[in-house]
């Protein structure tokens, strides 16, 4: 790989990682977003909004202090 320069922002991100990660982590685990066969393409969207709908709704939610 080639040496590449990032931005400052990325690098903060990068820094992060694990944070980011953990959203992913909460909703493929706790909130059941999943890949599955819909019969339905708004059957599909429904399970979508409510998941995120119900990740909103969450008391603690992992966060990412702003530094921009």
């Amino acid at each position: 790989m080639k040496d590449v320069l990032f931005k400052l922002s990325d690098k903060l991100l990068l820094q992060k990682r694990g944070i980011i990660e953990s959203v992913g982590d909460i909703l493929k685990n706790h909130l059941l977003i999943e890949h599955t066969r819909h019969r339905a393409p708004w059957a599909f969207l429904l399970h979508i909004f409510t998941s995120f709908t119900a990740y909103q709704l969450r008391p603690r939610k992992p966060s990412i202090p702003s530094f921009f």
